[in-house]
């Protein structure tokens, strides 16, 4: 089983990226795990934590789903503002990781990675557009006819890219270190890194809320 030991020291030092650009934002949950052997157990206290050495990116989705905690009556905190990036680069081990969470009274941690980047591209066709016009008096010349026959726009096709985004999320008791909860998401298109962790973060709050694992 995992631990939240091996995904707290992997905050140090994994690099996966949490940007997330593109057009339109949609998360989806494409499944969720609860543990049967804390299935009685609930967390009112929890501190998220993103897996990523991109200080941007952790700060943009651990500020996003904190949010989206707090909106469902939970005290969550993001864990850059206890763990800082100056604290992280002394690779503090797992101990004392664990210690300061503990200690802080927190009874979950939440760990958010990044599994997976999707990019497809596809056709967008052009289109024609026709503008009738005024015929009268245009077999004079060619300018005449040129200027009064059938007006033709043309947008040509050109090609875009889609992308995808799997991210996992885990919750762990803090004092045991179980896994209590997992869930797997696809966020698709998401038009800047906030929209992306936007949507991401309520997608998660809302299957958490649903699965009991809150207070």
């Amino acid at each position: 089983m995992k631990t939240v030991s091996k995904l707290l020291l992997a905050l140090t030092f994994i690099a996966a990226g949490f940007y997330l650009q593109n057009c339109g934002t949609t998360t989806k949950v494409m499944g969720s795990w609860t543990n049967p052997e804390t299935s009685g157990n609930s967390y009112s206290k929890v501190m998220v934590v993103g897996l990523t050495s991109n200080i941007v990116a952790r700060r943009n989705v651990e500020d996003q789903l904190v949010a989206a905690l707090q909106k469902e009556g939970i005290n969550a905190m993001a864990s850059i503002n206890v763990f800082t990036p100056n604290f992280m680069q002394k690779q503090p081990s797992k101990e004392e990781i664990l210690n300061q969470i503990r200690k802080d009274g927190y009874d979950g941690v939440l760990t958010v990675a990044l599994l997976d980047e999707r990019t497809e591209s596809r056709y967008v066709p052009g289109s024609t557009m026709y503008a009738p016009v005024s015929r009268y008096g245009y077999y004079g010349s060619f300018g005449g006819y040129y200027s009064t026959m059938y007006a033709t726009h043309y947008d040509p096709g050109y090609y875009t890219t889609d992308k995808t985004y799997v991210v996992e999320t885990n919750l762990y008791d803090a004092s045991s270190e179980t896994l209590v909860w997992s869930a797997q998401t696809e966020t698709y298109d998401p038009s800047n890194p906030e929209t992306g962790a936007r949507s991401l973060s309520l997608a998660i709050a809302d299957k958490m809320d649903r699965d009991g694992v809150l207070k």
